[in-house]
């Protein structure tokens, strides 16, 4: 396998689309998607002031959305529209992924992944986009501002 690709089960590559660098600013966006059929959004050293971390699709903050994130004590449902990556509140560095599938077909858009949290401890986050358009961007917005961290994100053309 070549460096900067990932393998998914059915032998599809995942290539390296792009990579954002945080160090200030309050969101990060991948754009030009709309070739993909599935991504993992992936993030490392991630540090923000104030959480949670959400992920929206297109500009999109309709009520679309379906969430749950789940930590060990038991699932939190998060109400606000977008999907969590986190649940923190304060200066923690967090690292996790997200496998999103169906970016490019009328199909609800499914989302899986792991998190690390405030504890730390993993947490597991689902949801789902519940629209048929196909995924042409991606932004991760912090509940407060980022200091530092990287995402990554790889996807499989259509």
């Amino acid at each position: 396998m070549a460096v900067g690709t990932v393998s998914s089960i059915s032998d599809d590559v995942y290539q390296l689309v792009s990579t954002n660098t945080t160090t200030s600013g309050s969101t990060t966006t991948f754009s030009g998607l709309g070739s993909y059929k599935k991504l993992i959004l992936a993030w490392e050293g991630v540090t923000q002031n104030v959480g949670p971390m959400l992920m929206t699709f297109n500009s999109s903050t309709s009520s679309y959305y379906g969430r749950w994130y789940s930590v060990i004590a038991g699932v939190l449902q998060i109400s606000a529209s977008g999907i969590p990556l986190n649940y923190v509140t304060l200066n923690t560095t967090i690292a996790g992924y997200l496998v999103i599938e169906n970016t490019n077909n009328n199909a609800p858009k499914v989302i899986r992944g792991n998190t690390t949290d405030a504890y730390p401890r993993d947490a597991e986050v689902q949801g789902s986009w519940f629209t048929a358009d196909t995924i042409t961007t991606l932004t991760v917005t912090s509940g407060g501002t980022f200091s530092a961290g990287t995402f990554k994100l790889y996807g499989i053309a259509a």
